[in-house]
């Protein structure tokens, strides 16, 4: 499922079906979320179960955020993974959530995670369901769909020409501006 649809996307744009059908608009619809994602820190909008091993760096850690928030469930929390005994199991008791941050933390005030590489497994998921993408989202990538539909014969990349045609800057990674300024919120910095 993309954030985007194809109907909303011919419907947005004004743009005739017979003009914008098939697996081409699917795929520049996909990209530009895929570009959207990337650009918020490689977090991922749609909801789907994940596994991630985390690692904590010191003695008095008692919290991680996870990668793809928001947090809607956490299936499993491991404590002392790479231990060759499989570590232990966290109690769905011993710990909090802040969920639209992606946060797990521990409730007791003296209890930390043990130190180590790869050290906490979580087993989440997280993500918006297709009815709760945040509309600034879901327009951030619906801005980024139609910036690539539109510009991509001509202008994708560019973020500058001269009159002349003869000198041509080159933007890479980033977003149109309009997703950017919709999408900000939601950029993890890492």
């Amino acid at each position: 499922m993309s954030v985007v649809s194809a109907d909303n996307f011919r419907e947005f744009w004004d743009i005739d079906a017979a003009n914008a059908g098939g697996s081409l608009l699917q795929r520049v619809i996909d990209a530009a979320q895929e570009r959207c994602e990337a650009w918020c820190g490689g977090r991922k909008f749609e909801l789907a179960d994940y596994t991630e091993y985390h690692d904590i760096p010191t003695n008095t850690q008692a919290f991680v955020y996870v990668k793809h928030p928001p947090l809607n469930s956490v299936t499993s929390l491991t404590d002392d993974a790479q231990d060759s005994g499989g570590g232990s199991t966290v109690s769905s008791t011993d710990y909090n959530t802040d969920a639209d941050k992606g946060r797990i933390y521990l409730q007791a005030s003296e209890s930390y995670f043990t130190r180590g590489p790869l050290a906490l497994k979580v087993v989440y998921s997280g993500g918006w369901a297709e009815n709760d993408v945040p509309s600034a989202v879901w327009f951030g990538c619906m801005m980024e769909a139609g910036n690539l539909w539109i510009n991509a014969p001509d202008r994708l990349g560019k973020s500058a020409e001269a009159a002349d045609g003869q000198s041509v800057t080159w933007a890479e990674g980033d977003i149109c501006p309009e997703a950017a300024n919709l999408l900000r919120p939601y950029k993890k910095y890492l």
